[in-house]
């Protein structure tokens, strides 16, 4: 019996019966194609243009609308959907990721740590705890 304090994890089945040779079930041609007859379908319809509730076509700065940039037009206006229209047009935002601890770098020279330092880095502790006080 294996320790109940083990951290070495028991290979677990997956549910359901595994695929055999020649199962119906396995996808040999790929990815269904039907989703891009709709990526299709949805790109022709929002590029045709729009109109309005008469059935006319509507013209914004001078040049008939489609549907995409009246949809984009209205997002404008919902404040939620401002950052996604910006990462959409220009990509996302660069996310700044905080590597310091307490405002300083967590790359310190070690030769510079006292024995006692070193020790108790060494036997666990936290690092952050034996660096306080090093410049």
């Amino acid at each position: 019996m294996a320790d109940e304090r083990s951290n070495t994890a028991q290979k677990q089945q997956a549910p359901g019966k595994p695929f055999t040779r020649g199962d119906p079930r396995i996808n040999r041609k790929g990815r269904p194609r039907s989703f891009d007859k709709l990526r299709d379908l949805v790109q022709s319809m929002l590029s045709e243009p729009a109109k309005d509730k008469g059935g006319n076509s509507l013209e914004i700065d001078g040049h008939i609308a489609t549907n995409i940039e009246v949809m984009l037009r209205q997002a404008m206006r919902e404040p939620r959907l401002l950052q996604y229209l910006l990462e959409v047009a220009y990509g996302k935002m660069p996310q700044p990721v905080d590597i310091t601890s307490a405002g300083k770098a967590l790359v310190t020279d070690f030769t510079k740590l006292t024995l006692e330092q070193l020790e108790t880095i060494a036997k666990g502790g936290d690092i952050t705890d034996a660096l306080r006080g090093q410049d």
